[in-house]
């Protein structure tokens, strides 16, 4: 009897994940094809030397728990050998900003050997959430464009490519899709309502225009403007909802935002 009960517990997890994975690749070939149909982004013959810079928090050696901090590494090992190299929009640059020395991500980057990853730390002051080595990675940046992405964020391909297509004259920040799911979609579930579905998995912005609200708004879904994103820096405070008060910010105050309806990128 146990056998079967746990059997038929089993068997309803592999349903449940073998529809998420199809929900998944169905999401992405959608974002594909939209991107097929745009034109590819090329910059003005005067701004040759375009890049963008992508501020990655990281917390101090030991500020977090064993098991925590290898979590962390591993999933930070796949972003900038794995996800980053395979960008279609190559010119960017990542900075891996600790709230502390940490040694262990210092010889990460180290071994790369790769001079568009570079290891920063603050004077060991604890940043919640990494806002606080995002303030400053902004107001340090000499790129031109700029995005704040999580250690275990997985950026499609075409999510730098995506994203810099959104941008024209007047347009200061670009949003897009995300897949929520697994232990991401769960850490949000309190901020971003309820599941949608029995996937345990959900869309940010979920609504079919992607209007500019506060549920709409996370790390990684968007990108910025360096000059406005300088202008507003002081938004990275302390709040989990940081990311949306920085771009409610930028809305505000005149500078202009736009929605690409793709799918960019994968939060588990």
């Amino acid at each position: 009897m146990r056998f079967v009960m746990w059997a038929k517990s089993w068997f309803l997890r592999l349903q449940v994940f073998l529809r998420r994975e199809l929900l998944i690749l169905r999401f992405r070939a959608r974002s594909f094809f939209l991107l097929q149909s745009q034109p590819r982004w090329k910059p003005a013959k005067d701004s040759s030397a375009v890049m963008v810079e992508l501020i990655i928090p990281f917390p101090a050696q030991g500020r977090v728990s064993a098991k925590k901090q290898d979590y962390y590494l591993r999933n930070l090992r796949k972003l900038i050998t794995i996800y980053l190299p395979q960008q279609i929009f190559g010119k960017y640059a990542a900075t891996i900003y600790c709230d502390g020395e940490n040694l262990e991500v210092r010889l990460l980057i180290e071994k790369l050997s790769d001079n568009r990853f570079r290891y920063k730390s603050t004077d060991g002051k604890e940043s919640g959430w990494g806002h606080v080595q995002t303030r400053m990675g902004i107001l340090e940046s000499e790129a031109d464009f700029i995005v704040r992405m999580n250690c275990d964020n997985q950026p499609f391909p075409e999510y730098l490519e995506a994203l810099i297509s959104g941008f024209s004259d007047g347009i200061d920040a670009v949003y897009g899709r995300v897949i929520y799911s697994g232990p991401a979609a769960r850490e949000h579930l309190p901020t971003f309502a309820d599941y949608p579905n029995a996937l345990q998995a959900f869309i940010l912005p979920k609504d079919k225009v992607g209007v500019l609200k506060f549920r709409n708004i996370d790390c990684m879904n968007y990108m910025v403007r360096s000059e406005a994103a300088k202008r507003h820096a002081s938004f990275w405070n302390e709040s989990f909802v940081a990311d949306w008060d920085f771009i409610q910010e930028i809305s505000k105050n005149g500078d202009k935002t736009q929605f690409i309806d793709r799918i960019i990128g994968y939060k588990c």
